[in-house]
């Protein structure tokens, strides 16, 4: 867990030039930015690819008292900052080749309940089911949008929340390469799906029939 690492400091530098503005995402150190990740054809040419992974956690929100200013910031956050940044990379030119794709790196706390994490966890799911709306309204569009649960790590935000054998800890490189197949064409088909990175692929593969039939499976959807 980095304070704005480099590459996410270079893409914001480049979406400056190229959009004249971009969201601070320091604030009162309390925005930090998981990853992100970019890559051109050439200097100043289009960018093809982002992974976007703002998180705000630095604090439990209690369910029973929550204070309206914390879950606002926490919104601002993982649904507001991610959302500009999305829009900023969907208002540059298109690359001379292949699709744009949108990479939003989640937590498994949109999907559970835990202690404690009422805003996080909700701002996640918010924010994952925005984009569940963006890929269905761009889907005949030269876009690829996926949200990725990376995995479960020790590091040290865990640490604040958790016993070191709250879980089975996986291999940080783990959302790395699950996320580097994502954007490949083979994985087009989970445009729009939320995927977790353990899951393994050659049985996601086997679904790709069963999500062309049902756009709601592997999506944040009320099930009966």
């Amino acid at each position: 867990m980095t304070q704005l690492g480099s590459e996410y400091e270079d893409l914001v530098e480049e979406l400056r030039k190229r959009k004249g503005s971009c969201m601070n995402a320091n604030k009162g150190g309390h925005w930090m930015c998981k990853g992100s990740c970019i890559s051109g054809e050439s200097e100043g040419g289009p960018i093809k690819d982002t992974l976007e992974a703002w998180i705000h956690g630095e604090r439990s929100i209690c369910t029973t008292t929550p204070k309206a200013w914390e879950v606002l910031e926490t919104y601002n956050t993982n649904v507001v900052a991610n959302l500009n940044m999305v829009q900023a990379f969907l208002d540059l030119p298109m690359p001379t080749s292949g699709k744009k794709t949108i990479i939003n790196v989640t937590s498994g706390a949109a999907h559970v309940q835990t202690p404690g994490q009422a805003a996080y966890g909700s701002s996640k799911a918010t924010f994952a089911r925005m984009l569940q709306h963006l890929a269905n309204e761009r889907k005949s569009e030269n876009v690829k949008i996926f949200t990725v649960h990376p995995g479960t790590f020790d590091t040290p935000l865990a640490a604040r929340h958790f016993p070191s054998d709250a879980f089975q800890w996986e291999d940080i490189s783990l959302v790395g390469q699950f996320c580097t197949w994502v954007a490949t064409s083979e994985a087009e088909f989970l445009h729009g799906r939320f995927v977790w990175a353990q899951w393994d692929v050659d049985e996601l593969i086997a679904f790709k029939d069963k999500m062309a039939a049902n756009p709601e499976f592997m999506t944040i959807e009320l099930v009966q």
